[in-house]
């Protein structure tokens, strides 16, 4: 779909008086487009404007003079200069241009506003006629919804304004640039924490591992910890349903084992009693922390946030895991360096901590060696997009079957710190790191 077809841009939002003033400002001072350099001709809705604005940047990059004279011989030798609105269209423009060159900027913000409300609506359009003629269910329409948003939020950060450093100080604040602000959150292992500091808004944070070592279960305590100390957390488990969740943390709170939490017919009296305790608390301390488990695509997750993010301040994202968020790409690798990329954007948009679980490859089973970042599976992008990278590993000489398992955290990655291990022990009755 294209701005050229008219009749889908009418009663669209335009701003037809800023662009005809811009357009009249570069041909009055040939300096107004070095302050327009992110806009572009896809921007006007005027076809007459969009064949006079690339006239312009074509006599810029070749070093030509520009005004009205110039541009009048550029578009007469290309053949445009009638589909332009002739001679006639080019002095009205040159009189326009009198206001002066000023207001350019601010013109050309108005303009690419309207357009990015534009290609808002445009992609809205074409998902549902998408959806109405392909038919490929909610979950073709949930890709398709991700892949357009994906493109808008490219199109509109072209133009964001790179601020200053004083901007960047008011609007971050000295607390957030010294990362000592209040919003940072913990784990429950003080090992863990002494290294790391805590998680701080805006990061990405990827604990990766092969399957039953236990990075469900790291996920799971620290969206529990820090909702227990009054953050907001939103838990999406696209791996184990909502009961399963409440289980395990029961279990983890009671000592009791998961397998006999999950079947209260085989729970003595007292065991009972504990478990209705527990669930009790996290009933009432827990109530910030919020469990999902049908949002499959980065489209819906998105959805989520945005409908809760209207009503309170978000502080951390987990998600269970990366793996099975469905993406778009025509191969698996530029799958999940799109659904990576976006976990990223996730973190900035919403100013909290993305929390994501991540498989690992077989490699290190077969090596038997401690992890790396190059084993993150399917994509190098999860070891580019994470500011942290933890990877559970089990210590070696114990023996596969054993239920108490000695492991280190190790920290493979810390963009703003150090590197090290955390040393844990790994509970499986009770699902737990201790």
């Amino acid at each position: 779909m294209t701005y050229e077809d008219l009749s889908l841009l009418r009663g669209l939002p335009a701003a037809p008086h800023a662009e005809a003033m811009l357009i009249a400002a570069c041909l009055l001072d040939a300096e107004v487009i070095l302050t327009i350099e992110g806009m572009d001709a896809e921007d006007l809705t005027d076809p007459r404007n969009r064949i006079i604005f690339i006239a312009i940047l074509d006599l810029h990059r070749s070093g030509q003079k520009i005004d009205r004279i110039t541009i009048a011989e550029h578009l007469q030798k290309t053949g445009a200069l009638e589909q332009a609105g002739g001679i006639g269209y080019l002095v009205d423009l040159d009189a326009s241009g009198l206001n002066g060159s000023g207001m350019a900027p601010e013109w050309a913000r108005t303009i690419q506003d309207r357009a990015a409300e534009r290609r808002g609506i445009l992609a809205c359009h074409q998902a549902i006629r998408h959806a109405l003629e392909r038919g490929n269910g909610a979950s073709g329409l949930f890709t398709e919804l991700s892949r357009i948003t994906s493109a808008i939020e490219q199109a509109i950060s072209r133009h964001v304004e790179i601020p200053n450093i004083a901007q960047i100080v008011e609007r971050e604040g000295a607390a957030r640039i010294f990362g000592t602000g209040d919003g940072q959150l913990r784990t429950p292992w003080k090992a863990l924490n002494s290294l790391i500091g805590g998680f701080e808004r805006q990061q990405m944070v990827t604990v990766g591992a092969r399957p039953s070592v236990g990075k469900s279960v790291i996920l799971t305590q620290i969206a529990e910890y820090n909702a227990a100390q009054g953050a907001n957390v939103l838990l999406f488990t696209l791996e184990m349903g909502r009961r399963d969740i409440i289980c395990r943390l029961i279990s983890a709170a009671t000592g009791i084992e998961n397998s006999r939490v999950r079947r209260p017919a085989k729970l003595t009296a007292e065991e009972r009693k504990r478990c209705q305790e527990a669930l009790y608390q996290l009933q009432i301390e827990r109530t910030t922390l919020r469990i999902e488990d049908h949002s499959f695509t980065i489209a819906a997750i998105r959805s989520k946030l945005a409908q809760s993010a209207a009503n309170f301040k978000i502080d951390l994202v987990v998600i269970d895991y990366l793996q099975l968020i469905f993406g778009v790409g025509r191969s698996r690798v530029e799958e999940i360096t799109e659904i990576s990329r976006s976990l990223k954007q996730l973190a900035e948009q919403f100013d909290c901590t993305v929390l994501v679980a991540s498989q690992l490859s077989r490699e290190i089973e077969k090596e038997g060696r401690e992890p790396r970042l190059s084993d993150l599976r399917d994509s190098g992008s999860i070891e580019q997009d994470s500011d942290i990278v933890i990877f559970p590993h089990r210590r070696p000489n114990q023996p596969p079957e054993s239920n108490y398992v000695d492991s280190d955290l190790i920290i493979a990655k810390q963009r703003n710190g150090s590197l090290g291990k955390a040393s844990l022990r790994f509970e499986r009755p009770f699902v737990r790191y201790v």
